[in-house]
């Protein structure tokens, strides 16, 4: 995004920031990994600073991408192309950061997300306050697994705040959670 604070009328960073960068990853019955990435573009956009610093797209680089209408056509076949019906985003802020700027740029897209949500932080907190860590160890921790798994299973290098990279380091993270958490047996309380 190019920024995600609020103005001082307090309408939300979605109203007036802009969508740079969309990825989107899925794994399918058998564990196979697809992924679709877009940078996004506009001819004006407002920006933060320090949003901007985050992922370093350019100016250069905005103006040259896709316009929104034509990556959420893309976005749209590729749901298309893996069968996906309805997708559930995971992610870090996923659900209250990422899909209102999602909804609003790439409607046709959004379409195929759930309102339904995996936010990574609610995880990541409860399982630190159950294991007695602090919340930056247990992101640190999911975020460490990811780098293993996508530099073992796909060579790829660290590019955190890059939308691919951070798409399917998500899915890495979920599955570091899921092989972590205690469940005891809930079909009696169910």
């Amino acid at each position: 995004m190019t920024g995600g604070g609020r103005d001082p009328a307090k309408r939300p960073g979605y109203m007036f920031y802009q969508l740079v960068q969309i990825g989107a990853a899925f794994r399918d019955d058998v564990g196979e990994y697809s992924l679709f990435s877009s940078d996004i573009g506009y001819d004006e956009w407002d920006e933060e600073p320090e949003a901007m610093a985050v992922h370093g797209m350019t100016k250069e680089r905005i103006l040259a991408a896709p316009r929104a209408q034509v990556v959420d056509a893309k976005l749209q076949q590729w749901f298309e192309q893996q069968g996906i019906r309805k997708a559930v985003p995971v992610g870090w802020g996923v659900s209250g950061f990422d899909m209102p700027y999602a909804r609003r740029y790439l409607p046709e897209a959004s379409r195929f997300l759930s309102m339904r949500s995996v936010d990574l932080t609610g995880v990541a907190f409860t399982i630190a306050e159950i294991a007695g860590h602090s919340f930056n160890a247990v992101k640190g921790a999911s975020k460490k697994y990811a780098e293993r798994e996508l530099r073992q299973r796909f060579s790829k290098q660290p590019s955190w705040h890059d939308a691919g990279y951070d798409a399917i380091a998500a899915l890495m993270a979920w599955e570091y959670f899921k092989k972590i958490l205690v469940v005891r047996e809930t079909h009696d309380h169910l």
